[in-house]
């Protein structure tokens, strides 16, 4: 490798080289979680696991519970996609209100629109992965040129926009394509893996400094020159460095970097945002006016590092070092455009604890019994035998097959002396109850609930248990989400809406103080909390069978705040008062209308039974009648017998 260009580059080389020694250990946990993401065998429960006949599934329950909690975290931070935020009037504006919150609205506008541009929720949910992952993430705030074309209306000369209302001449206008840049402030998810930083300490804008180290090829490089801060020599110079030394180590590199072998891009580029000692920077920058107007006289020597690093006297720069040589250097003063957040907050460290670093022990372990079960249900599921070769005959058999013939020797009065059956016990019945206590643990040490993301509940739960680990989860989703809102979806918003209230190109009746909020948790209380406390008091009231809670309680309040948690308006749901006044009445109708022909049916059985009574009655007359002339018919006869 050619010697440093530089103090400043010898500096920042090294400086490059502590960060990247400071961070071995996170690497290095970092590549377990994505091995037990990704199903990369890395730990044994019993000896010889995975080796030859032994089984290697691998159940990915991680990659569930990540994928569980990303959704999750979506599902409440990017409703609609969009980001949640809202800003509010600021406290020390004096204009009238209506049109501050005229302002207002359009400045939300004017940011959402822009956050759309970027694709704001693309990136936040590649943040939410790597902080589920790894345990933390990173954001960038940078300044993008987006091409918009479109087409503009081209009315033919001598005439003015009246021609629009005239439908005989509207055949003559015409358009013609146009095409414009536009500068678009936003943030986008930077990989860990290619972020070095002082470890030392956790704000951003007060640690020391930070690189983010990406590998670029030398067309990338070139492109580069002309632009503000780029030193054109130095970029040659790192080209050319490029040409002679085609080899870049892999031990600090991405895992997509790892996979690839034959790359283009071979110049590592190292992005550095921080602090230098005073007397390194302005050596370098008396060097570089030297460099551009050779008449300047060149400082006769550099300082040595050693008496420089440790006085204290040190100044904010943005470097930029591609191989050995410094391609890009300014002072600042503004804030560092580095954002991070972790899933969990370890205390007293730098760094987050993820949902891998949280279940890797238990995936392990539940891996390892199910490996031992499909293991032991080989050995017990195939015949294994001992034989004494001297009780068979030559070639006798090499396997066992059904409804085979064996033959033994003469000397072998026994077949059971020639071959025997070794039985293997079966341990499923051990090792299976192991399995469902694992999966139990790995909702616990991770708290992302089956129940949150509507998995099958474990049947040995209670529902009282089963309640509580669910609002657990619910309260650990609502802590990460208040993290996400107050270091990266607040601060994101404020840089953004910090941009447009410089930029001269936006109208200023757009512009006003504002404060930025974060209503993620806010969206996530409404949501799931609120609700939560809905359902528990609705189903309170309603299994009271005496009704005395339903009589002191307005049960349509509390359904359409239950609605409004689920983000449905109420009125779509709940009927209106006219509407309940109109069923009412149509209600009223119906049973009056029921009643009439009731009783109406009721008077026509009693006429019908009536009548039927008195043709009975007729009929019955008739009856006693005819028995009587009957009787009277036969006395009649008697006596005319007896004369």
């Amino acid at each position: 490798m050619d010697a440093y260009s530089s103090g400043l580059a010898e500096y920042l080389h090294g400086l490059f080289e502590d960060y990247k020694t400071n961070k071995s250990a996170f690497t290095k946990k970092c590549t377990e979680n994505l091995n037990s993401f990704k199903g990369i065998d890395n730990k044994e429960w019993k000896i010889k696991e995975g080796e030859d006949w032994r089984s290697r599934t691998f159940i990915k329950l991680i990659k569930v519970k990540i994928f569980a909690a990303i959704s999750m975290l979506c599902d409440f931070l990017l409703q609609g996609g969009k980001l949640p935020f809202m800003l509010k009037e600021s406290e020390f504006e004096d204009k009238p209100g209506e049109v501050e919150e005229t302002a207002v609205e359009k400045m939300t506008e004017k940011i959402r629109d822009q956050l759309e541009i970027r694709k704001a929720d693309k990136e936040t949910k590649r943040k939410i992965f790597s902080m589920g992952l790894y345990g933390m993430t990173w954001s960038k705030y940078d300044i993008e040129e987006h091409a918009q074309s479109g087409y503009e209306m081209v009315l033919p000369e001598g005439f003015d926009e009246t021609l629009l209302d005239d439908p005989a001449l509207k055949g003559l206008i015409r358009y013609k394509s146009i095409n414009k840049t536009n500068r678009i402030p936003g943030h986008r998810y930077t990989s860990l893996w290619s972020m070095f930083w002082d470890m030392e300490e956790e704000d951003v804008q007060k640690m020391h400094g930070l690189f983010e180290r990406t590998l670029i090829s030398p067309y990338e490089l070139r492109q580069k020159k002309d632009k503000p801060h780029y030193i054109n020599s130095a970029i040659s110079g790192a080209i050319s460095q490029a040409a002679r030394d085609d080899s870049s180590s892999s031990e600090d590199m991405s895992p997509v970097e790892k996979l690839v072998s034959k790359r283009k891009r071979n110049i590592p580029d190292y992005e550095y945002w921080g602090r230098v000692p005073r007397r390194i920077a302005e050596d370098f920058e008396r060097d570089f006016l030297h460099r551009r107007d050779k008449s300047k006289k060149k400082p006769k020597t550099e300082p040595e590092l050693s008496n420089t690093q440790n006085d204290g006297d040190e100044i904010e720069i943005l470097a930029e070092m591609a191989g050995n040589e410094v391609i890009r250097f300014k002072r600042r003063t503004d804030k560092r455009p580095y954002k991070k957040a972790t899933w969990e907050e370890c205390l007293d460290e730098t760094t987050g604890i993820g949902i891998a670093d949280n279940g890797e022990d238990v995936q392990g372990v539940y891996n390892g019994t199910l490996r031992s079960i499909e293991d032991n249900s080989r050995l017990a599921g195939n015949v294994i035998v001992a034989l004494k070769e001297r009780f068979l005959a030559p070639g006798a058999f090499d396997e066992i097959t059904p409804g085979m013939r064996v033959k033994v020797s003469d000397e072998c009065d026994d077949a059971q002396k020639a071959v025997q059956q070794i039985v293997i016990k079966s341990m499923v019945g051990d090792l299976y109850p192991l399995l469902n206590l694992f999966d139990n643990l790995m909702d616990i040490v991770t708290q992302v609930s089956k129940q949150i993301y509507g998995a099958e509940v474990n049947q040995e739960k209670t529902a009282f248990e089963a309640n509580q680990l669910n609002e657990n989860s619910l309260k650990y989703f609502g802590d990460i989400i208040r993290g996400f809102d107050n270091n990266i979806i607040e601060l994101e918003i404020q840089d953004i809406y910090d941009y447009n209230m410089q930029d001269p190109g936006i109208p200023q009746e757009v512009k006003c103080p504002c404060i930025v909020h974060a209503t993620g948790f806010t969206g996530f209380q409404n949501k799931i909390i609120k609700g939560n406390a809905l359902r528990q008091i609705l189903t309170l009231i309603m299994s009271d069978k005496s009704g005395e809670l339903q009589s002191l309680n307005d049960i349509e309040k509390l359904m359409a705040e239950q609605y409004k948690s689920y983000d449905l308006d109420p009125d779509e749901f709940i009927k209106s008062e006219e509407k309940r006044q109109q069923e009412m009445q149509d209600k009223a109708q119906i049973e009056a209308k029921a009643k009439a022909e009731a009783e109406e049916m009721i008077r026509k059985k009693i006429a019908m039974e009536s009548e039927a009574e008195i043709a009975k009655r007729e009929h019955e007359a008739e009856l006693k009648s005819k028995e009587k002339e009957d009787d009277f018919q036969r006395d009649m006869i008697k006596d005319a017998v007896n004369v």
